[in-house]
């Protein structure tokens, strides 16, 4: 098995009449695909994973109105975990729309409870995008 490199990589569409598109629709909330890739086996399970954000997980957000505590738990829709191999898959919806959480904040909150050691990468892939009635208004 070859070493995996480690570094982030975020995968979205940021061509401009998409965004134009996104700044004219409420949006609710964001699926994400989350590939968390390590040389080594996680220090927690799936389970162990998901059960982390059953309770409260603080940590520090920024925004343009600046740095505050949250709990992520708010930010969080659905949440599902699975491990294959050296890769673990996260599944999760997200709050978007004007205070929206970043699903690099996920990763944070694992490796900062050891879950995840702290040399793992990430890869975010956004799939969806749902309108503030739930529905799909923009899939990749």
């Amino acid at each position: 098995q070859q070493p995996v490199q480690v570094g982030l990589s975020i995968v979205g569409n940021s061509t401009a009449w998409f965004t134009e598109l996104i700044d004219h629709t409420e949006r609710s909330a964001e699926n994400y695909n989350m590939e968390i890739i390590t040389n080594q086996l996680p220090e927690g399970d799936a389970s162990a994973m998901a059960a982390l954000f059953t309770r409260p997980v603080l940590l520090e957000k920024r925004s343009k109105r600046g740095r505050r505590e949250v709990d992520l738990r708010d930010y969080i829709k659905e949440l599902s975990f699975v491990t294959e191999g050296d890769k673990t898959l996260c599944r999760c919806v997200l709050a978007a729309g004007n205070d929206p959480l970043n699903p690099m904040y996920l990763t944070q909150a694992l490796k900062k409870q050891g879950l995840v050691p702290e040399d793992a990468a990430a890869r975010y892939i956004r799939t969806e995008i749902l309108d503030e009635n739930g529905q799909i208004f923009w899939k990749k």
